[in-house]
């Protein structure tokens, strides 16, 4: 598979703000595109009208909800409407059952603090969305940045120094203890990647794909290959005869 286009240019164009959903927007536009180039079911069941994505879904499980970055299921009983905005094909709308729920994070400066958060997160993630259907395929990707300096545009402004590969090899450590689940009906994400980059968010065009140490490389059940591959899988699995 290609690197994740979509997200790079991005960060290559529009650099990171942590209070901003513009790279969590960009996380799901690369996911929503593999998947429908890679994933010939996905495409198939678009291409009938039964799938749409939507972005910042509240999951619901009876009164407790899950805000998941991207949400991916069936269409609205009455149809999609023909001025629905299209991603990679795949329409914009409201799921009425979502069949794939993804957490898409980012940890670009205080690897520490940020990689509890983000594996606590991911944890909560796959609890909700296996309690509001077992056969929903619970993924989540993180974006690690492998940069020695960053510019944080969160007061106080600044740039945050990292000791790299450390750092990133720390957070990527921890992303590995998150639990993977073995099947449906057991607990633990369907799928988990982690993406590296080299971004310090002050020369934004030369932001780098890290494809080497610390970066999970192909094969490695992390990497953006397999992340996309056992969404896939699970999905052809889960949902054969639909």
């Amino acid at each position: 598979m290609a690197e994740p286009v979509s997200l790079l240019a991005h960060l290559r164009g529009e650099g990171y703000h942590p209070r901003s959903s513009k790279h969590g927007d960009a996380m799901v536009r690369a996911i929503v595109e593999d998947l429908m180039a890679y994933c010939p079911k996905i495409a198939a069941h678009v291409a009938s009208g039964q799938l749409v994505y939507n972005v910042g879904h509240k999951l619901m499980v009876g009164s407790d909800s899950w805000n998941t970055d991207l949400a991916i299921g069936t269409a609205p009983h009455a149809g999609i409407p023909a001025t629905s905005p299209r991603l990679a094909g795949m329409p914009q709308g409201a799921p009425v059952h979502v069949r794939i729920a993804v957490e898409a994070k980012a940890v670009m400066t205080k690897h520490s603090g940020a990689r509890r958060n983000r594996k606590r997160d991911l944890e909560a993630h796959h609890d909700h969305t296996h309690r509001y259907r077992s056969e929903c395929v619970a993924a989540g990707l993180t974006i690690v940045n492998a940069a020695s300096t960053f510019y944080s545009p969160v007061p106080p402004a600044g740039m945050r120094k990292h000791v790299q590969p450390r750092d990133a090899e720390g957070v990527i450590d921890v992303m590995r203890g998150v639990t993977r689940s073995a099947g449906q009906g057991k607990p633990g994400l369907d799928a988990i990647g982690v993406l590296v980059v080299d971004m310090d968010n002050v020369n934004l065009p030369t932001t780098n794909y890290v494809t080497s140490r610390p970066a999970p490389r192909p094969g490695d059940p992390m990497h953006w290959d397999s992340f996309i591959a056992d969404i896939c899988a699970a999905y052809d699995k889960r949902y054969s005869s639909a």
